[in-house]
């Protein structure tokens, strides 16, 4: 036991060492997002690291040791794009699908663990000392700081802000409640602000950090428990299907298939109009063809609608006015046959719809120019909830769910949809983390969800955020059920996600400060 002992002090006393339990810690803190039950994880791994950031080897390595740490943390997030493998849709050969997937493995990690080590290394511009406001300041700053770095991933064309802090804490379903309040962003804020005032406490043992941060969880538990056990008001209920029809990527991208995956969404639709379904959501790009007013689709789906008084809510692939551009939107066709808006996607996938950065990722990887199947997505600034009828319907396809609901929380909203296609993942961990983040929407919002997906896992949740029903993945189904409207206006969905705006104005007072006593300091006399 001693020879152990003796073994970790060694490790821990150097900065190689620690530097290695940065690493490991944030291995630690991607458990979470993985089994939603290990949330506790955390707050236990993100205080340890904490802890480590003020360990005298690690003194004036802080982009370094916050690099390592998110670098443990993301490797692990992103592994389920070995899923992608073997690529066989765009025909690469076995060499090129695995430096792809290698790419996307480490690269990823890479570049958004050094964008955010960036970004939490000002943190060693905040007011030193252990007495006075100076730990309450520091652990607010970064808490501010982890929000912004979260936020500065969702810019851009290489925007993905996949592993965000409030992911990890869908678990937890009181703590869930606090987003409607003031968004995502609230429970990075929350989170990191928790960690950093009892890291505080355990360095310099004040009882006061300690209150507080374990004060500022508890208040947040109760809210929530409180908005948790309040009861969503119901005025009506709407009978609902969503179709999965489990087309691999292989064969939806595949001509000579498109004749048997218009079918079965033809006949998996029909079905459901048949059961009473009154609303019935069809993915993303359901049938890869361009969707046009009064073609095959339009006609075909138009005929259902008709026949069993039914809106249809079609994932389509549609060409612009120009008769060029390149659109993945979502329509409503109603009983009549009339056309909705369309919803059109406002955040495609890196690399998958498309190249960001195109001259220099095409000169370095040329393969990664033929991911997006030959043709880019434009991205048009289309209304983000489609009048269906009586209901305003916020909508999401795929990737955009993953993004703040911004306008389609609002109080015109009804409910929401979400339709995508995961079906490149297969079953992998991405997969069932897309669908945590439509709890973070419907929590938001306080309205439920709707969510179709080609593969899965389609699913029906209520405001809270709760699932009320789903499919299993990469299996032909059609999920059915009764979406309660009405739920709850939320002060988000009025407000919009307000903690980005407030960080940057903390941090904008913070970091002058921090600098006149660093200055103030030095000049004293010793």
């Amino acid at each position: 036991m001693s020879t152990l002992k003796d073994n970790l002090q060694k490790i821990y006393g150097t900065a190689r060492g620690s530097l290695l339990l940065c690493v490991l810690s944030g291995a630690v803190f991607s458990l979470p997002f993985f089994v939603e039950g290990l949330f506790p994880l955390t707050y236990a791994s993100l205080t340890a690291f904490l802890l480590l950031l003020s360990h005298e080897p690690l003194r004036g390595k802080t982009f370094r040791s916050f690099f390592c740490f998110l670098l443990g943390f993301l490797f692990p997030l992103y592994l389920w794009f070995t899923a992608l493998y073997p690529l066989s849709s765009f025909g690469f050969s076995n060499a090129t699908a695995f430096g792809i997937v290698l790419l996307c493995c480490l690269g990823i990690p890479a570049l958004q663990g050094s964008v955010q080590a960036a970004v939490l290394q000002v943190s060693r511009f905040f007011p030193k000392g252990e007495a006075g406001v100076s730990p309450f300041l520091r652990a607010f700053g970064l808490a501010s700081l982890w929000v912004l770095s979260e936020k500065l991933l969702a810019f851009g064309s290489l925007a993905l802000p996949w592993g965000t802090v409030a992911l990890s804490q869908t678990g937890c379903l009181p703590l869930l409640q606090t987003v409607s309040l003031f968004g995502a962003d609230w429970i990075a804020f929350l989170t990191v602000a928790v960690c950093s005032l009892i890291a505080e406490a355990l360095r310099c043992g004040r009882r006061s950090l300690l209150a507080t941060g374990s004060g500022l969880f508890a208040v947040a538990l109760l809210a929530g428990s409180v908005l948790l056990f309040l009861p969503l008001k119901e005025t009506e209920t709407l009978s609902v299907a969503a179709i999965q029809a489990n087309i691999s990527t292989d064969e939806k991208w595949e001509d000579d298939y498109l004749i048997k995956d218009f079918e079965a969404y033809r006949d998996l639709t029909e079905q459901a109009a048949q059961r009473g379904a009154k609303l019935i959501l069809l993915p993303e790009s359901a049938v890869a063809v361009d969707f046009t007013e009064g073609g095959v689709l339009h006609e075909t789906f138009a005929s259902i609608a008709s026949e069993y008084d039914c809106t249809i809510l079609l994932g389509v692939l549609r060409r612009g006015e120009d008769g060029e551009s390149l659109h993945n939107s979502l329509v409503a066709i109603s009983p009549d046959g009339e056309l909705s808006a369309f919803y059109d996607k406002r955040h495609p996938v890196p690399f998958g719809e498309v190249l960001p950065l195109k001259g220099l990722f095409a000169t370095l990887f040329p393969p990664l120019a033929e991911l997006n199947l030959g043709e880019e997505l434009t991205v048009s600034p289309t209304d983000a909830v489609l009048q269906v009828g009586p209901y305003g319907v916020g909508c999401y396809i795929c990737f955009d769910s993953v993004f703040g609901s911004g306008e389609r929380a609002g109080a015109c909203t009804s409910f929401s949809v979400i339709a995508t296609n995961d079906a490149w993942f297969r079953d992998s961990a991405g997969v069932k983390q897309h669908l945590r983040y439509a709890k973070l929407r419907a929590a938001e919002s306080g309205k439920p969800v709707l969510r179709a997906a080609n593969t899965g896992i389609s699913a029906l949740l209520d405001g809270k955020g709760r699932i009320l029903r789903q499919t299993e993945p990469l299996e032909q189904d059609v999920l059915y059920g009764d979406l309660s409207l009405g739920g709850r206006a939320t002060l988000y969905g009025c407000t919009g996600s307000l903690f980005p705006i407030l960080s940057a104005v903390y941090l904008f007072c913070l970091l002058p400060y921090g600098f006149f006593r660093r200055h103030r300091s030095a000049s004293s006399p010793k």
